[in-house]
């Protein structure tokens, strides 16, 4: 299974925040809290062409929304782990 990411937005301020998920094919499992831990999906909704990125492509889109995005998502994004 390859990582995958997808895009939050929070109803209330439009941040967004990245969540972690994995895909293989067509099959999609998305971790049930944000990179950041801080909120779930009953709080907003998903942005649609942000949805099952790759790392890079959720790092460019991430650029692409600046400061709308969480900066504790964003440092779990480049955070890594061996």
């Amino acid at each position: 299974m390859k990582k995958a990411y997808s895009f939050f937005r929070i109803n209330d301020t439009d941040e967004s925040h990245i969540f972690e998920g994995h895909s293989k094919g067509s099959n999609y499992k998305i971790s049930v809290d944000c990179m950041c831990k801080k909120i779930t999906p009953s709080q907003g909704y998903w942005i649609t062409d942000a949805v099952r990125l790759n790392e890079q492509e959720t790092r460019e889109k991430a650029a692409e929304f600046g400061k709308l995005v969480c900066r504790n998502c964003i440092s779990m994004l480049y955070t890594t782990y061996e």
